[in-house]
């Protein structure tokens, strides 16, 4: 009985600190996710809403570049978001009406859920992203009327 009893606690205080692992790294995703759409948007405002920006940037040979280069920052992460929204939303409806569902679909999620690689990948195609625009962009900054 005491064995049963340590074995409980165990697997609460197991469950408790993959709660407490799980809610810190929602929040740094979510921080993240935020500062990247933020930037890649921000970035753009920027020289959409400072006049003499706007017309350097429209001069300027790599206008195009920046632009794409910013914007695929931004997709990149509304798609990851889609995709992980897609991919969690499988547990838990089998979880909440306690239904299999789709084997298929819920081995997939399960499979990209525990597969960190491909958030990380597509973090780091954002980030390179973010970084040419930025390098692009930073001539014309500098170069002030």
């Amino acid at each position: 009985m005491t064995q049963e009893i340590d074995n409980n606690e165990k697997k609460a205080e197991r469950h408790l600190r993959i709660k407490e692992f799980g809610e810190g790294f929602s929040g740094y995703e979510k921080s993240l996710r935020t500062w990247f759409v933020a930037y890649g948007i921000g970035g753009l405002v920027v020289f959409l809403t400072q006049p003499w920006l706007r017309g350097k940037l429209v001069d300027d040979a790599n206008s195009k570049w920046i632009a794409i280069f910013f914007l695929s920052g931004v997709a990149i992460q509304v798609l990851e978001s889609i995709l992980y929204k897609a991919i969690t939303w499988y547990p838990y409806y089998r979880e909440l009406e306690n239904n299999p569902c789709d084997r298929r679909k819920y081995r997939i999620s399960k499979w990209v859920h525990k597969n960190y690689w491909i958030d990380f990948i597509l973090d780091l195609l954002t980030l390179m992203a973010f970084a040419i625009a930025t390098i692009l962009a930073y001539p014309i900054i500098m170069n002030k009327p």
